[in-house]
């Protein structure tokens, strides 16, 4: 139970893809995990990828999620 609690909070530390797009004026950071119809969440304003863990850790199952 502590393994899936744990997972379903840090799921997207183990993202399948991520790294840096370039960007005007800087760079953007990702991360993609899963597979199929992509799915991207885009956080609010003075959030990071970070607020969407549980999310991710649910539609990875079906979805290629994408984050920033």
């Amino acid at each position: 139970m502590l393994l899936l609690a744990f997972l379903m909070a840090f799921g997207s530390l183990w993202a399948a893809e991520r790294g840096y797009v370039e960007v005007p004026d800087g760079k953007l950071y990702y991360e993609i995990s899963g597979e199929g119809e992509p799915l991207i969440f885009v956080h609010g304003h003075s959030l990071d990828r970070r607020m969407w863990r549980e999310q991710v850790a649910f539609f990875e199952k079906h979805y290629r999620v994408i984050v920033y």
